[in-house]
């Protein structure tokens, strides 16, 4: 060994190569959740929702599949369940297409609704 500084940097190297996916898989890496949605409508002859975006305020429309695991305030719910101006988180296809998993709040769709001004 005529320069061992090389080798413990080699040595270090591999250790630290080796200890970052044990650390992702301890959760020291977490991907950030989807940004907030709001429902704008709901076509239920095409199984799809149309939404905008709370941060960049674009829309996009998402179709919902038999697959489609749906949330309602962290209980299992169902498409016919979701309503206009529920936030919602999507997970799939990004700007639109298939949904895997859709996260519905429907507080926000309920305040509304009962603050606005009632009919006579």
């Amino acid at each position: 060994m005529k320069n061992p500084t090389k080798w413990i940097a080699c040595i270090m190297l591999t250790g630290s190569l080796a200890a970052a996916p044990l650390a992702m898989a301890r959760g020291g890496s977490k991907s950030a959740p989807p940004p907030p949605m709001k429902i704008l409508s709901i076509d239920a002859a095409n199984n799809t929702i149309k939404v905008v975006s709370g941060r960049k305020g674009s829309v996009s429309i998402y179709t919902i599949t038999p697959f489609t695991q749906i949330t309602i305030n962290d209980k299992p719910g169902k498409f016919g369940e979701l309503k206009n101006g529920m936030l919602i988180s999507v997970v799939g296809s990004v700007n639109g297409g298939s949904a895997s998993r859709i996260d519905a709040d429907d507080t926000a769709a309920s305040a509304a609704a009962s603050s606005a001004p009632k009919k006579k």
